[in-house]
């Protein structure tokens, strides 16, 4: 069907809101592609610009794909035409219209030092003053030592870091992985990070996604055991607190759980990873972390038995137990190889990467054979085997693959799987955008890159329950995150720019049970805080979404910006 726009005219007037209508709620760059999807039949839709109330495009709206995963018979609009900075909705004659969204190149700024910003809502040991918390100021918390778990007499401090979740608890294993993600979204994209997002260290001439690393590594570095190298598993209370109880009301007791092998190669490739960073702003804090990173490695060497972590006796709290921790070190051996250039690393990579987690390029707090493989790829050329290095950018592309093909037989066009909505499946869908991001940095390519905002612009509302899964974004933002501070405080709002895990087809929470029940995959998401499986936020859900955020904000990418 051609659309004339002389003669073809939505009457707006008619139409009222419609959640049947998809859209990034957030909006679009200039460049991008544009799409909206409709569930329902419609024969064409319209752009409105919300100011003048003008219609500045219309067209066809095609028959899509049938989306297994919601089980929505969808329609499918192009607006890419559209490329002037504003606001607009979309129009659908006979089912309604959207919330406003804008257009700009500047589209995600505010997004993203959002996302960013949350992980100082997350920061334990000091206070959170008005002055950069606003209304979700509060004291210091967990400000008490921690007794070795089975060795109570002996006291340690714990103090700083980050609350992993919406619980009270801080956690090695995912608070690298989260660390790793927000320095590799500073090396990757520089001009995405300012030093302007209102911490206490703003403005102190050092991009503040630095600054907010570094609160979370001078934590990881006081879990290392000063005498074996090797670092403690976790640091939390015996059991979760009531979820609306204020972090400085928490007293608990806390406990250090036992040396991990994961822990510990997780600490030696973070730990490596940051010392080349902070060389060239802190040159003391650096070599700090890069000796630091050395030891875990030796512990590593001296216990190559050690079997996966499990909850000790009383200890409740999130195990984040991995019984295979290979990849974890291959990671390790990458990022130590990658600082200092000692062969003896790049040697055990050699021999490893074919046989380890690696082949499946996944990035996560399971499974870190992405962050593996892509230390060694941004490796310097001279210390690279030719070979290994194919093999691992072949890796990363045949994943990249299979997730586009996944995108391409998908109604929403993301990349999750009918089998994929899994408790945190949100992480996997921003993971697989940077998977995708990534390749199209190794091989360019228009597609890798509609794919990668696809998954973000389901994050931010173009789904099936025309949601967006972060606090304080979109017109239909998360209003009740599983986030004890969110449940705790007087403020009505929670804590903005945390991100939700997203639907769940495992019904892993009694809320989820008995009021999702028989619903398909990608509908099994409630916005309650009473469901932990689908609605609590992380630390490592929010560290891949501020990589993305970075990547569709970074001012030197044009992304592939039509003629």
């Amino acid at each position: 069907m051609v659309i004339d726009l002389d003669t073809v005219q939505v009457d707006v007037a008619s139409l009222s809101l419609n959640e049947n209508i998809h859209i990034n709620q957030i909006g679009y760059r200039t460049s991008a592609t544009k799409q909206v999807l409709v569930n329902g039949q419609a024969d064409y839709f319209a752009v409105i610009d919300k100011d003048s109330g003008e219609q500045i495009f219309a067209a066809a709206l095609e028959k899509g794909a049938r989306d297994a995963g919601s089980e929505d018979n969808l329609y499918v609009g192009d607006f890419t035409k559209v490329r002037d900075s504003g606001a607009y909705y979309i129009a659908v004659p006979g089912i309604g219209m959207t919330d406003s969204f804008r257009i700009g190149e500047d589209v995600y700024e505010d997004l993203k030092r959002g996302l960013l910003k949350s992980f100082y809502f997350q920061r334990c040991g000091m206070d959170l003053d008005r002055k950069f918390a606003g209304d979700w100021e509060h004291k210091a918390c967990h400000t008490s030592k921690g007794k070795i778990y089975g060795n109570e007499e002996v006291e340690m401090d714990g103090n700083g870091g980050w609350h992993d979740a919406g619980d009270y608890g801080k956690y090695v294993v995912p608070g690298a992985v989260a660390v790793a993600d927000l320095l590799m979204t500073w090396e990757l994209f520089p001009n995405s990070c300012k030093d302007d997002i209102n911490i206490p260290e703003s403005g102190n001439g050092l991009p503040d996604i630095l600054d907010e690393a570094r609160y979370k590594l001078e934590w990881l570095l006081k879990m290392q055991d000063d005498d074996t190298g090797g670092v403690y598993h976790k640091l939390t209370s015996k059991s979760f607190p009531s979820l609306a109880l204020m972090p400085q009301d928490d007293t608990s007791e806390l406990f250090y759980s036992p040396i991990s092998a994961a822990a510990t190669a997780d600490f030696a490739a973070v730990t490596a990873m940051a010392s080349r960073i902070f060389e060239n702003y802190d040159r003391q804090f650096g070599q700090l972390c890069l000796k630091a990173s050395e030891k875990a490695w030796i512990w590593l060497e001296n216990n190559k038995a050690a079997h996966g972590f499990k909850n000790p006796g009383e200890i409740s709290t999130g195990e984040y137990g991995d019984s295979n921790y290979y990849d974890e070190r291959l990671w390790a051996a990458a990022e130590l190889y990658r600082a200092t250039g000692d062969s003896k690393y790049g040697e055990f990579f050699k021999s490893a990467y074919s046989t380890s987690g690696l082949r499946s390029f996944e990035f996560g707090w399971q499974s870190v054979g992405g962050y593996a493989g892509l230390a060694y790829l941004f490796t310097d050329e001279s210390k690279q085997d030719k070979a290994v290095y194919d093999y691992v950018k072949m890796s990363l592309i045949n994943v990249a693959k299979d997730r586009l093909r996944n995108s391409q037989m998908s109604g929403y066009n993301i990349t999750l799987g009918f089998g994929d909505y899994y408790w945190g499946s949100n992480m996997k869908v921003l993971n697989d955008a940077r998977l995708l991001i990534l390749a199209d940095m190794l091989e360019p390519s228009k597609d890798y890159i509609d794919a990668a905002a696809s998954n973000f612009n389901y994050i931010l509302g173009c789904n099936t329950l025309d949601q967006c899964y972060v606090t304080g974004f979109g017109h239909k933002p998360v209003l009740d995150p599983h986030h004890r501070p969110s449940k705790g405080d007087s403020v009505e709002l929670p804590v903005p720019g945390l991100v939700a895990g997203g639907p769940n087809s495992g019904l892993q929470d009694e809320f989820a049970r008995i009021n999702l029940k028989g619903l398909p995959p990608a509908k099994c998401y409630i916005d309650y805080s009473g469901s932990y499986s689908t609605n609590e936020v992380t630390i490592y859900w929010n560290s891949p979404a501020v990589f993305v955020a970075a990547a569709f904000s970074e001012p030197e990418r044009s992304f592939y910006a039509l003629p």
